[in-house]
């Protein structure tokens, strides 16, 4: 999320912003944009955490499926950047590209499951939109080193991120857990006991 918001994204100061999804990256992305300076920011996910969406810095959750959030939407309406947080499944990119407002930036962090996208490409070339991804390739320690330090700097703000620890032996409950999304369901950590 850091890597992305100061290397990838145009600066986020004074825009608005949405995430699509609201599971652990993105609430974490939520928090990240805020504390650059986003100045809306939305979350649209379907399961209902309003509390914890806030929490993170979201102004607001809209529990509904992305689909459903940019189909309402009017053109005084759309962020001026999406990012897509959900991953592992294709709708959820060409959703974001019909979200964003003309000129708009979207940023596809979520893992992708499928080599090829299909993607409303008539949507970037009308509407002037940009669509970025990517990943840390090269630059980990640089960028572990500053994600110890922002997690150091907003301890108490992340001291709800990790909801489960589980044992190793009970490693199919913690696989469970994560696989079904539901409210107070944020990071499942598998760990020994100190």
């Amino acid at each position: 999320m850091l890597r992305a918001v100061t290397r990838q994204l145009p600066d986020v100061s004074g825009r608005s912003a949405a995430v699509l999804g609201a599971g652990p990256c993105g609430l974490a992305f939520c928090h990240v944009l805020r504390t650059h300076g986003a100045e809306r920011i939305v979350a649209v996910d379907p399961v209902e955490r309003s509390e914890t969406a806030t929490a993170f810095g979201a102004d607001e959750l809209v529990a509904t499926t992305a689909a459903a959030w940019q189909a309402g939407l009017t053109p005084s309406s759309r962020p001026d950047l999406v990012v897509e947080a959900v991953g592992h499944q294709q709708a959820t990119i060409a959703d974001a590209l019909r979200a964003v407002a003309d000129r708009g930036f979207v940023f596809g962090f979520g893992a992708p499951d499928d080599a090829d996208y299909a993607i409303p490409y008539l949507e970037i070339y009308l509407r002037d939109l940009t669509l970025a991804s990517g990943r840390t390739i090269d630059d980990w320690p640089e960028l572990l080193a500053a994600g110890a330090r922002y997690l150091e700097a907003h301890r108490s703000d992340f001291a709800s991120y990790v909801s489960h620890v589980v044992a190793p032996e009970d490693a199919q409950r913690a696989y469970d857990l994560y696989a079904v999304p539901q409210p107070g369901r944020l990071k499942v950590v598998i760990a020994t006991q100190a």
